[in-house]
């Protein structure tokens, strides 16, 4: 309003308005024109440095730099002896899709639109100065071994936008990475349960074998020492009947010798059967677990299910196996009990007599 009565004054400062026809009056045209003038310039003044100002803002501020793979961020602080002070925040997103995140302070100076920065740490730079320009919005820096770097201004609302965008990033390659890890662990599982599998099965079969041994053993313990008996106490037998008294003897360490084994082979068995419970558990979280959409592509999420259908599909063949296993051995341990105490009262029954 005050810029529009300026240019009113200035428009009719040459005559006034009166009842009668124009009179032309230097005396007033001269007041309104000086009035005019005291009015307006000011208000130009003002409004051309308001332009200038707008055109070349200060130092100071924050700046970004977008890379394909990461971000930097700087915020300078302009002293007003031309120092700038500041810190940063490097963001770079790594080939296994952990995101390197490095955090710094700088100073330096600035004489016009040249700068220089005392820095370590940014642009892969282990330490150093780096110099360049500031053009108005845009920061030009460079150094040894370092290309240019261009950062323009920008709000802390679009440096938070290319963070949670690298994010994003990062959270797209880890979940590949760990849905190829799930796979590669089941393949790996699925064929070591399939080997346990068939050495489970293979053993169970020796099982009832292993059981005849023990009766055997009892049989031929029974045989020493029932002829052992029949020499009775004759004196004349007795060399007979330590030969008998140590056969006797000999035979039953055959059971503790199958004892033994299958001892061996039930301890290997639970160690396995542990290892691969533990691994087949986290794998199974795994499988279940949800996975965000648009993490994995189509293929990507075909091979997973693939991966996890056939895993509980072994796991149950697995398992099935395993419990005959475990019920075979738990028979035979039965076995081995009964027939070691027979042998061991016929061993004391032949020492009695």
């Amino acid at each position: 309003m005050q810029f529009e009565g300026c240019l009113f004054a200035l428009g009719t400062s040459n005559s006034l308005k009166t009842d009668g026809p124009k009179i032309y009056s230097p005396v007033v045209d001269s007041r309104y024109m000086a009035m005019a003038y005291l009015h307006c310039v000011p208000i130009g003044l003002s409004l051309v440095l308001t332009l200038l100002c707008g055109c070349h803002r200060g130092a100071s501020g924050t700046y970004m730099a977008k890379f394909a793979n990461g971000v930097d961020w700087l915020q300078l602080v302009k002293t007003p002896d031309n120092h700038l002070t500041g810190q940063y925040v490097e963001l770079t997103l790594q080939a296994d899709g952990k995101v390197d995140q490095k955090n710094g302070t700088f100073g330096g100076a600035i004489d016009g639109e040249n700068v220089i920065l005392s820095i370590a740490g940014i642009f892969g730079m282990q330490g150093g100065t780096l110099s360049g320009t500031l053009d108005g919005n845009k920061l030009t820096l460079t150094g040894p071994r370092l290309a240019p770097v261009i950062l323009n201004r920008a709000d802390f609302d679009e440096y938070q936008g290319e963070v949670k965008a690298l994010h994003a990033k990062s959270q797209h390659i880890l979940s590949a990475k760990n849905q190829q890890d799930l796979i590669s662990g089941i393949d790996r599982v699925v064929s070591r349960m399939q080997q346990v599998a068939l050495e489970a099965d293979t053993r169970l079969i020796e099982f009832p074998k292993a059981e005849e041994r023990y009766h055997a053993v009892t049989a031929r313990v029974t045989e020493y020492t029932n002829r052992e008996r029949e020499l009775g106490r004759n004196p004349s037998t007795g060399v007979a009947r330590s030969e008998l008294d140590v056969a006797a003897n000999q035979v039953s360490l055959a059971t503790e010798e199958l004892h033994n084994s299958v001892q061996s082979l039930r301890f290997s068995l639970q160690t396995t059967v542990q290892r691969l419970a533990s691994e087949v558990d986290r794998l199974e979280q795994g499988c279940r677990a949800v996975v965000p959409p648009g993490d994995l592509t189509s293929l990507q999420t075909s091979s997973r299910n693939a991966a996890c259908k056939n895993l509980f599909r072994v796991d149950a063949s697995y398992r099935h196996s395993v419990d005959a296993v475990v019920h075979g051995l738990i028979h035979l341990e039965d076995a081995y009990q009964r027939e070691s105490h027979i042998q061991q009262g016929l061993l004391q029954a032949a020492r009695g007599f």
